[in-house]
């Protein structure tokens, strides 16, 4: 009971609700391969080129983490706020916009819970590796550990930045949609 408080469970279903079709409730097959698997694939060539995340890579990896992630706490309260603003209007397409707020809402929830997973994994690979005193003369012997963690960050950044263009790309039309277009 008590970890219901905590579980992603919510967050998880609720942004893949917004790429359900909502006529036959199936997931839109074309997405769950861009924002899903095509990040293992791409993780899984990356590791086969010998392309690992080492100590250096993953504390940069943490600090933009570190600092992006309180950036879109930011922005869900931005669009709640806009959210309270349309209801208080009266628009012809409140409905759609609602709607593509919410959305929105649920899909910037995902990438905050993705983002903090990737913080935990990259900092218990950082402690892995200060604590398994890790450097260029014994990475062989860890070359395994590396090579796991490696592929989980990158799918993880894989997703986030996928799904956060996808976010880009709704709030660029949900903005610009009160703003009128000029086809001159």
């Amino acid at each position: 009971m008590a970890f219901e408080r905590i579980t992603p469970q919510y967050i998880i279903k609720a942004h893949l609700d917004t790429i359900r079709n909502k006529d036959t409730n199936k997931l839109y097959c074309s997405d769950i391969f861009l924002l899903f698997i095509l990040p293992l694939i791409i993780s899984v060539i990356l590791i086969d080129f010998n392309i690992l995340i080492e100590k250096e890579m993953s504390e940069t990896l943490l600090t933009i983490l570190a600092i992006s992630t309180p950036l879109l706490f930011s922005a869900l309260i931005l669009l709640f706020d806009m959210a309270l603003n349309i209801l208080d209007k009266k628009l012809i397409d409140k409905d759609v916009k609602l709607h593509v707020i919410n959305d929105t809402l649920d899909n910037i929830s995902f990438i905050i819970f993705l983002s903090v997973i990737i913080i935990i994994i990259l900092g218990v690979y950082l402690l892995l590796w200060n604590n398994l005193h890790i450097n260029s003369d014994n990475i062989g012997d860890y070359k395994f550990l590396i090579q796991v963690f490696t592929f989980f960050t990158y799918s993880l950044i894989g997703m986030f930045l996928l799904n956060f263009l996808m976010i880009l790309k709704k709030s660029h039309i949900l903005i610009g949609s009160f703003f009128p277009h000029n086809n001159d």
